[in-house]
């Protein structure tokens, strides 16, 4: 004790001493708060990544989290960074898994489809594309300043089918007295709202089976058209006078902006969903039995195209549109997930990472919120890419579809 009271004498003889100490001191208590404060930063990201586990896109606040998942989570890097300039090993652990957790859904739903697009395209090769359908999806934005731009890109592009979103007044007054627009395209389907969830379908061939129905009473546009079969090089007598009949759906559901429409949207999804999956299951089952008619039948018999003329038309699915969400929520997901064989073109093609909103319209980071699937089995995509949509917030969807043997 009288050593310990030696010593304090001391300190206070040697002030300098007495305030190296108190700095030191000092020094420690605002490294200790500093690294609190990483560690607390780098735990909201560990509370995101289970929110999307436990409770995916429950609500609007975590919906637009993960909308904008791969920007978001991008600013764990720099945390990782300074760990590691710093040496803080154990920051630098505790901030990895959350950086390798971004890099496994970037990789493997933005990048991973790029890198197998090649193979699959070289088994593609046999294919004859000779009959593909050229189609345009576009977000028009109800209240458009520039709406004769649009029209000149689809005139310029001449697609085969068109998908209208956010389908006004305005619209419909363009599109059907401009005389080169209505002769190239003369059948349609059509939903006019002024409310921005107006819906409408153009084609250059007959629509079959056109419909509106609604949703949660927001309308949604669907039909069928009909594309060939592509020939097998080498088979002359082939499934070249088949075709597969393509049911198509034009989406568009509410923007979650808010609770309410945030509880709307699930709503329409999930019950869209179902309406995809049970379409999808119908039309399995038809082609089943449709393989099996056409196994019973030999190509190189001279009544074969007569025989497969008497079988019914494949089936296949088409799904596109403004889905107010991005591939890293919840329902595109389990739309993937659900329905059998059913695929995002833009994977097909090798181009997870394309974005379509907001379409150099708005300061925000650019995500694609405009999607096209398709049914894999009977149908492939050959290309997509986005076009320029002028004045409106979406980059409207290019893309050409085919069916495969």
């Amino acid at each position: 004790m009288l050593e310990g009271l030696q010593n304090l004498i001391a300190k206070l003889d040697n002030p300098q001493v007495l305030l190296d100490g108190l700095f030191s001191s000092i020094d420690n208590a605002q490294e200790v708060i500093w690294r609190m404060l990483l560690f607390g930063y780098t735990s909201c990201f560990y509370i995101l990544f289970l929110c999307r586990y436990f409770c995916f896109d429950q609500d609007r606040h975590l919906m637009w989290s993960n909308i904008f998942f791969k920007y978001l989570f991008l600013l764990v890097w720099p945390m990782w960074l300074y760990a590691l300039l710093i040496e803080d090993y154990l920051l630098v652990s505790f901030s990895s898994f959350i950086m390798l957790y971004h890099l496994y859904i970037i990789i493997t739903l933005d990048y991973l489809s790029y890198f197998c697009f090649t193979q699959r395209k070289q088994k593609q090769d046999h294919l004859k594309k000779h009959s593909s359908l050229k189609i345009f999806s576009s977000n028009l934005l109800a209240l458009n300043p520039s709406p004769q731009g649009i029209l000149s890109e689809i005139l310029q592009i001449q697609p085969d089918l068109i998908f209208f979103q956010e389908y006004s007044q305005q619209w419909d007054n363009l599109f059907l007295k401009h005389s080169e627009f209505s002769r190239r395209f003369p059948h349609h389907v059509i939903q006019i709202r002024n409310d921005s969830y107006g819906t409408a379908i153009f084609s250059k061939t007959k629509l079959m089976f056109t419909e509106i129905f609604e949703v949660n009473k927001l309308p949604f546009s669907t039909c069928c058209v009909k594309v060939k079969i592509p020939g097998i090089e080498g088979l002359e007598n082939s499934y070249e006078s088949r075709e597969v009949l393509i049911r198509v759906f034009n989406i568009h559901p509410v923007t979650p902006l808010d609770d309410k429409l945030t509880q709307v949207f699930i709503s329409q999804m999930t019950t869209l969903i179902q309406l995809f999956k049970t379409h999808r299951e119908q039309q399995i089952k038809h082609n089943q039995q449709v393989a099996r008619q056409l196994s019973l039948l030999d190509p190189k018999a001279k009544s074969f195209k007569t025989q497969a003329g008497s079988i019914p038309a494949l089936q296949g699915m088409l799904i596109t549109g403004d889905f107010n969400t991005s591939q890293y929520n919840k329902h595109i997901q389990q739309l993937l997930q659900e329905i059998p064989y059913l695929k995002c073109c833009h994977n097909l093609c090798g181009r997870g990472y394309a974005v379509t909103f907001p379409n150099k319209q708005l300061r925000v980071p650019s995500v694609r919120l405009d999607h096209a699937f398709l049914s894999s089995d009977v149908l492939q995509c050959l290309r997509i890419t986005e076009g320029e949509g002028q004045g409106s917030l979406h980059a409207p969807l290019i893309f050409e579809i085919c069916a495969t043997t």
